[in-house]
């Protein structure tokens, strides 16, 4: 047991980093959320813990797809997948293969079919973690190839799955790609509207940096809702 907790647990160090650089980004830090991300992975490779160097990988996957940094997914979603399979990480393997999905470019429906069955094996394993996160990930993939009814299907279980794990790091991001795909349905400008002001709302509750943070990745969409509400828009998916 004592030789399973050395190979599968969890440096702190390491750990501490990786949550350290997802607030930082939370908080509209970009630069210093990478530069803590990135230290987490090189922490790990110096201690020589292969399932720290993992889950290292893995946050800054998550950071990379959230930031929209995404030329850089694929080399660390290679990287993850290589070691998870070396190492028998089984959801650390389907986490990479999620990333390496989304950061594919021109999104396909072939691509989310990709990204579908990595996620649909990371849930296989019991994990339930940061499955809002990735359901809306999903959702605006869906609306890249033009397919809103999926996208808000995806939305409408993230909405769900956020509920039930409390995972409410994620919450504005939902709402703001639920008011992203409202956008794109004639008649439902109102009812984006109200989703983006949800997601500024839950985030200036959680203190004025994130509700910085947040109205600025929300204010273009907003302000595109607006004017189709006012009708000097139609038919157009915010950017």
């Amino acid at each position: 047991m004592r030789g399973l907790a050395a190979r599968y647990g969890t440096d702190h160090a390491q750990v501490t980093s990786c949550f350290l650089g997802l607030v930082e980004w939370i908080l509209g830090d970009v630069t210093h959320a990478r530069e803590r991300l990135e230290w987490a992975v090189a922490h790990g490779e110096r201690i020589g813990h292969v399932h720290s160097i993992g889950l290292a990988l893995s946050y800054l996957g998550i950071f990379l797809i959230a930031a929209r940094e995404l030329d850089a997914v694929a080399r660390v979603a290679e990287r993850l997948i290589a070691l998870s399979e070396r190492a028998s990480l089984t959801v650390l393997g389907c986490s990479g293969r999620f990333y390496l999905a989304a950061a594919r470019r021109p999104r396909t429906t072939a691509t989310i079919a990709m990204m579908r069955e990595a996620a649909d094996a990371w849930w296989a394993t019991g994990t339930v973690a940061y499955r809002p996160f990735v359901e809306a990930v999903v959702a605006e993939a869906y609306a890249d190839v033009g397919d809103v009814d999926r996208g808000l299907a995806a939305l409408a279980d993230a909405l769900a799955h956020l509920e039930q794990s409390n995972e409410r790091w994620i919450e504005p991001e939902v709402h703001r790609a639920h008011g992203f795909l409202l956008a794109a349905v004639p008649g439902r400008a109102a009812d984006a509207e109200s989703c983006l002001c949800r997601a500024a709302e839950v985030a200036r509750a959680a203190g004025p940096d994130v509700g910085s943070a947040c109205d600025r990745r929300v204010g273009p969409a907003r302000r595109h809702a607006r004017l189709k509400t006012s009708g000097a828009l139609q038919g157009e998916v915010p950017g």
